[in-house]
């Protein structure tokens, strides 16, 4: 009888991660051999190794739905796979598909034609996909650098641009310090504990008794947590992201609005919910925080913004204070809350950034500023009717899909008694509908002396514009299939 080698089965639960790997492999090889031959005159790879790296995006979806292994611990204990990973590694790999899709013409557009765009994109997916199945805080902390360092890259991808150059460059230097500060609370918790493994954090919280913490401990876990909410551009943490989203070229913006927000909310969720749920450890109180902070600079910020992605920037620092205190409910309610604010949430920014990418004007211009959109139900009444269901699901317009997510995460708070930040939610939500409003305002009744005339967008572009407007229409038709798949995510963590 011959015997399995060591991690044979752990391969195939990660075969997703496997491929993937191997695809970036073929790839960059690929790239590295024809973009620098002679004989075929430097080709520009841009385009190809994109749509290359789409097709194994959608390779690996299909190995992460239908994988042989649905639920197990591996690697010893330091990769796990269950309903809430395979949840949001869809989540992530269509947000990331939807990206790209997207982003075919503006590279070409911004002459971001190297075939390095592809391949580092496969590769900060990667890291994420490990993110999302961490087990342990080693692997943790890998998976968040094999991600940042790629991320650093894309900030910075187009060099001719000088705001391309310092968004690049803030994003590394406050990047490189929040990782520092994530390393010092691994390093605390591990000589506190003596261990890195997750499910030992909760078995000691547990099974030990423990009353009280000691400070090391406290001190490590509000570092890992720093950490973590630096990444995801939570208030207060947040001041490197509105000049990011406004100096990366908008395909990597949109790519960073997505992404690494799902990925880093299934880490943290597992840390929160998993490891640190029995410790007496006031993890609780400090989202809550942070998630009051984002609500208010979320509101408050884009109400002075002037600039597309800016405004969209500080939406997004809005949107992660409502995940924020759903997570911090420490409930099956919350969590389940979560997943569905996520996915909802992934839609209209696909479709406000998908607008903004589709929408070339015949002279070359892009719309930058608020004002760029005047007429624009007029001069293309289809993406403008996007642009402003987006806008109304992103304000929690009933009855749209924002809607439901943020009556799931009031609800939620309310059941675990957080009654006054469920009313700060409320009231920012109102306040956000200002600016909200305003730009639907600019779409359709702001008058302009200068009419623009855009191009057709691509059918890439159309082809995720329509699924993303589809599933915020739809969900109100039809919410079974989202509610479940968040359902089944959030009692793979809370059982």
């Amino acid at each position: 009888m011959t015997s399995l080698p060591a991690f044979a089965l752990d391969l195939w639960a990660l075969l997703p991660e496997v491929f993937l790997a191997g695809a970036l492999g073929v790839l960059l090889s690929y790239g590295v051999a024809y973009s620098t031959s002679t004989a075929r005159a430097f080709p520009l790879l841009g385009r190809p190794t994109l749509g290359l790296a789409l097709w194994s995006l959608l390779l690996t979806a299909g190995l992460v739905a239908h994988g042989p292994i649905t639920q197990a611990l591996l690697c010893a204990q330091a990769f796990q796979v269950d309903a809430a990973t395979t949840w949001a590694k869809l989540l992530l790999l269509g947000a990331t598909g939807g990206a790209g899709l997207l982003s075919g013409r503006d590279l070409a557009r911004q002459r971001l034609a190297a075939f390095e765009y592809g391949p580092l994109v496969l590769l900060a997916v990667l890291g994420m996909l490990c993110m999302v199945s961490s087990a342990d805080l080693l692997t943790l902390y890998l998976s968040l650098e094999l991600q940042g360092l790629c991320l650093y890259v894309l900030a910075a991808l187009q060099r001719t641009s000088p705001f391309a150059a310092e968004a690049g460059l803030k994003y590394f230097l406050l990047g490189a310090f929040s990782s520092g500060v994530f390393l010092l609370g691994c390093s605390l918790l591990y000589g506190t504990t003596g261990t890195t493994q997750w499910h030992a954090f909760a078995t000691l919280g547990f099974g030990g008794g423990q009353t009280e913490v000691s400070p090391a401990l406290l001190l490590g876990v509000l570092c890992l947590f720093v950490g973590l909410l630096f990444k995801l551009a939570a208030a207060p943490f947040h001041v490197w992201a509105p000049d990011v989203y406004e100096g990366a070229p908008t395909p990597v913006t949109c790519f960073f609005a997505v992404a690494p927000k799902v990925a880093l909310l299934a880490a943290l969720m597992r840390l929160a919910l998993q490891s640190f749920y029995e410790f007496a450890l006031p993890w609780q109180q400090g989202l809550l925080l942070c998630s009051l902070l984002s609500l208010l600079v979320g509101a408050l910020g884009a109400m002075a913004q002037s600039h597309l992605k800016r405004l969209l920037a500080y939406s997004s620092i809005g949107h992660v204070g409502y995940m924020l205190l759903a997570l911090a409910c420490g409930t099956l309610e919350g969590a389940q809350a979560l997943h569905l604010y996520l996915a909802f949430y992934l839609c209209t920014a696909l479709c406000s950034f998908g607008v903004l990418l589709a929408l070339q004007g015949v002279g070359g211009g892009r719309p930058r500023m608020l004002s760029d959109l005047a007429q624009l139900g007029v001069a293309n009444p289809a993406l403008a009717f996007t642009l402003a269901v987006a806008l109304f699901s992103m304000a929690g317009i009933p009855p749209l899909a924002g809607f439901l997510g943020k009556w799931a995460v009031f609800g939620a708070a309310l059941g675990a008694q957080y009654y006054g930040l469920a009313v700060v939610g409320v009231l920012t939500s109102v306040v956000s509908c200002f600016y909200y409003l305003r730009l639907v305002q600019v779409l359709y009744f702001e008058p302009t002396t200068r009419w623009v005339s855009y191009h057709r967008p691509p059918w890439s572009a159309a082809l995720v514009l329509g699924l993303a407007l589809g599933a915020l229409l739809g969900a109100v038709l039809y919410p079974s299939p989202i509610f479940m798949g968040a359902h089944r995510a959030a009692l793979a963590l809370c059982a």
